[in-house]
């Protein structure tokens, strides 16, 4: 354990303003960010999803005609969500945002709806954040520790861009991870408290993904061979968490729509449909056809492939998107934890300790073996960022550890461990502001150099920053810009939505480029840095540590 030198140092009073002070900073780096990214491909996606669960829920109660409306969609236009091919999506997390635009009084303007969800989806990994402060200081007792694992959660450039407007991995992720810091709090502490709010929590996880199901077998495995109360027969240490799962698992189908009718079948449809994503028909999911649209051309290593052909894909894109120096850490935490399993008695600790390694390699090997179809970067796997982390801070911790009999070698060790972290830290946060709002791209020192041969901007989220960047130079003339998905993963349009009036007014989109005078252009199944376009000229380019991200285009004028 990290030892407590910071700790007896610092009287307890300041670590707690340390520690709340760390906390504002960051939800007032929510409040001023949250609208700094462009549209993504699934905002208005999701949006429609769970507008749909919306009505559904609503119309249980009142006539349809009588439902209030929401920003952007028509609920009159909206099919019927056992018609709809995105039924299995889960939106519980996000539904409230739907509820608070139809209250009485409340009135947003599109652009401000967005962002009022952006902020709320940013709301979700803060808690997140504070659950995993919590976690490692319930495991280590320790609170420099704990704000140390805090700040290499928010120090980690794609989590925390992505905070702001991926609704689905991140919302995942995040409550993934706040059910592991409840398990924890039960398994270290158990009341009755905190099974329900791990059920509770636990049923969110498993509604945004099913593969939140995986807490579930853990959690009863974890609590059958607890230390903690010995004496007791395997049955009957398992009374209380098998009751936890039955009532979360009735928590998620209370939370899930798709779930209310045949609650059996659509579950064992949900899990096709995890497997397959998006581009199964409902025909296919019912004869359980292995028809896929995506998935089947993402760049990686410099060439267009299927990433469940290629074991190694997942590794390769965590290993060059992490932090070296978390991914140093994350390696010495596996070490110490196979070093201690076979040196000391089975404790609390060590035993919780390998709960959390078992999710990480179980669910990532499963994934791997299963041929899941993946795209998009190792989104779809985001979820296992918080046991990786959790990892790395036993690295932080036994490199720090005292183990010599000399206390000034042992403080030695201690402060260069810390410096370490500390340095790679600053660093990397030094990036994060440098690169803003284009993070979300971020490569580590391994990936930098080869960043060009992996899709990039695969959401066309920098597609705001290129429209502000053509509303600078127009002279307030109208900007004919092309708006197709091929170019800009389908986001243009969502983020000229969210864009203020006077800037909106200045665009007029068309989808086909041979109407268009501009193109913006996300770098995402394209190698290289350049991207000639026949008829154009490139106007700039945006790039970070020497990789293109996005480029803007003007049609080149015919001489007169």
């Amino acid at each position: 354990m990290l030892p407590r030198l910071a700790e007896k140092a610092i009287p307890p009073i300041l670590w707690r303003i340390v520690v709340i002070a760390f906390f504002i900073l960051l939800l007032a780096a929510g409040v001023i960010l949250h609208d700094d990214y462009g549209g993504y491909t699934d905002e208005i996606n999701h949006l429609r999803t769970g507008a749909i669960q919306y009505k559904m829920i609503l119309s249980l109660f009142m006539p349809e005609a009588e439902i209030p409306e929401i920003p952007i969609l028509k609920l009159n236009e909206l099919p019927q969500l056992e018609q709809y091919i995105n039924r299995y999506y889960g939106e519980a997390v996000m539904l409230p945002t739907l509820f608070v635009a139809a209250l009485p009084g409340v009135s947003f303007t599109d652009a401000a709806f967005l962002n009022f969800r952006r902020f709320y989806t940013f709301l979700n990994f803060f808690l997140a954040v504070i659950c995993f402060y919590r976690l490692i200081r319930l495991r280590f007792s320790n609170e420099l520790l704990a704000l140390l694992a805090a700040a290499m959660l928010v120090l980690s450039p794609r989590f925390f861009a992505e905070s702001f407007y991926n609704s689905k991995d991140i919302v995942f992720f995040s409550w993934f991870l706040i059910s592991i810091y409840l398990i924890a709090e039960y398994f270290f502490q158990p009341s009755r408290g905190r099974l329900f709010l791990f059920a509770a929590a636990a049923a969110l996880a498993c509604n945004t993904r099913i593969y939140g199901m995986v807490l579930y077998p853990a959690f009863l495995i974890l609590m059958g061979v607890s230390p903690n109360r010995t004496g007791e027969s395997f049955w009957k240490k398992l009374k209380q968490p098998v009751f936890a799962v039955a009532l979360s698992l009735f928590f998620y189908w209370l939370i899930s729509p798709f779930l209310w009718q045949d609650p059996l079948g659509n579950f064992l449809a949900s899990f096709n449909f995890a497997s397959h994503q998006v581009g199964v028909t409902m025909e296919n999911l019912t004869a359980n056809v292995d028809t896929v649209s995506v998935g089947n051309a993402e760049l990686f290593m410099g060439k267009l492939i299927a990433p469940k052909d290629y074991w190694y894909y997942l590794p390769v894109w965590m290993g060059i998107t992490i932090p070296v120096w978390y991914l140093v850490l994350f390696v010495a935490g596996i070490f110490s934890t196979v070093k201690r399993l076979f040196s000391q008695r089975l404790d609390a600790g060590l035993l919780f300790d390998l709960f959390t390694a078992g999710v990480f390699f179980g669910s990532l090997l499963a994934i791997i073996s299963a041929s899941v179809t993946l795209y998009n970067g190792w989104r779809h796997v985001y979820f296992l960022y918080g046991p990786l982390l959790y990892l790395s801070v036993l690295g932080l911790a036994e490199l720090g550890n005292f183990k010599s009999q000399h206390a000034l070698r042992c403080s030695l060790r201690t402060v260069l461990t810390v410096g370490l972290c500390a340095a790679s830290m600053l660093t990397t946060g030094v990036w994060m502001v440098k690169n803003h709002p284009l993070d979300f791209v971020y490569f580590n020192e391994i990936g930098r150099k080869n960043a060009d041969q992996f899709s990039r901007d695969y959401w066309g989220v920098s597609s705001k920053s290129c429209m502000l960047y053509l509303s600078s130079v127009s002279s307030g003339q109208s900007i004919r810009l092309a708006a197709n998905n091929l170019l800009s993963a389908g986001a243009i349009d969502i983020s000229l939505m969210r864009l203020p009036r006077s800037i909106q007014d200045q665009f007029e989109l068309f989808w086909q480029p041979e109407h268009a005078d501009y193109l913006c252009i996300s770098y995402d199944k394209m190698t290289g840095n350049s991207y000639p376009v026949d008829g154009f000229e490139l106007m700039k380019s945006f790039t970070v540590d020497d990789y293109t991200i996005a480029s803007a285009y003007q049609r080149i004028k015919a001489a007169e």
